[in-house]
């Protein structure tokens, strides 16, 4: 009897280790990645990374920690390793907005316009009910010197999200400068 009370005992403070030792791990991710978000806005591209390094290995299926990490690698003249990064991020959330964005503007620092138009026309393809697929086609056009075409991808989004603020921004933009 007591050694059964000593095994439930020492489980159940097993169990409190494991969830306190993810929990401070998460913690310590937000915490890094904060961090890191004040080194990049102060410029400080390389100790961003190492911030953002760290929440990710912390939390490596967060991909808002990835594509972090992958801003600040190609702030630091590293576009092939953000590359990787952001796909990464892609893979564990296939609708991430801000990893989309930034592998396209990884591909167009590289010279690889064509590439990132490729990109974001198959995620519009493949997820044409995600607001933000069409907005990304839209600042890509508008950004390629194609203001009707960034134009029309816009109102499919207000097609999918009548009330998108980007797209609705946007689109009062164009019509304005039109």
């Amino acid at each position: 009897m007591l050694s059964f009370r000593l095994h439930s005992q020492l489980s159940c403070l097993s169990i409190l280790f494991m969830i306190n030792a993810a929990g401070c791990h998460t913690i310590n991710g937000y915490t890094a990645n904060s961090s890191g978000m004040s080194y990049y806005e102060q410029g400080n591209f390389a100790a961003a990374a190492g911030e953002f390094k760290q929440a990710m290995l912390s939390n490596p299926s967060n991909p808002d920690f990835i594509a972090n990490y992958a801003k600040a690698k190609m702030k630091s003249g590293d576009p092939e390793g953000a590359e990787q990064l952001f796909r990464q991020a892609i893979s564990i959330a296939p609708s991430h907005q801000p990893a989309y964005h930034g592998l396209a503007e990884s591909m167009i620092a590289q010279g690889r316009s064509e590439d990132a138009a490729s990109l974001l026309t198959s995620w519009v393809a493949t997820q044409p009910y995600v607001a933000e697929s069409h907005v990304e086609l839209a600042w890509l056009q508008r950004e390629m010197g194609q203001p009707d075409l960034a134009a029309q991808s816009l109102q499919q989004a207000l097609q999918v999200n009548p009330s998108h603020p980007t797209a609705l921004a946007h689109l009062g933009q164009y019509y304005e400068e039109t």
